[in-house]
Order: structure tokens, then C-alpha cells, then sequence
């Protein structure tokens, strides 16, 4: 990741919505990260320890709002 943050503050330095080698997604359900290397993860200041592979889902329509 540290080589990666010069390259995105070049990006937004010279006014790029974001660097093009960048993956952007929007609105997914479900989103799987596939390292080469283990890597630390880190969720909500709870550390999980080191990871290869990461499966992020979301569920919809789970909490009702009332106004």
C-alpha cells in the first residue's frame, strides 16, 4: 500500500479524480480482494490479523428506518 500513496497524491495534485491504474467501484454487493502476500487487515480499529484473500459482502435492507 505505501507505494501506492505517492502515485494517488500526484493524481489529486494534478487534479485527476483518481489515478487511472486504480480499481473504483460503486455500489457493490459483494467485492473479493486477493493479495499475492499476506497483508495486515484492520476492520472497525480491530486488528484481524494477516490475510491473503478478503470476501466484503453487504446486506441490503437489513435495518429499518423509521422518520
Amino acid at each position: 500500500m505505501a507505494p501506492t500513496a505517492p502515485r494517488l497524491l500526484r493524481a489529486a495534485r494534478r487534479g485527476q479524480e483518481r489515478a487511472r491504474d486504480v480499481l473504483y467501484a460503486h455500489d457493490l454487493d459483494r467485492a473479493e480482494v486477493v493479495c499475492d502476500r499476506p497483508l495486515p487487515l484492520q476492520a472497525d480499529g480491530e486488528d484481524l490479523g494477516d490475510v491473503e484473500r478478503v470476501l466484503l459482502e453487504a446486506e441490503r435492507e437489513v435495518v429499518t428506518l423509521l422518520a
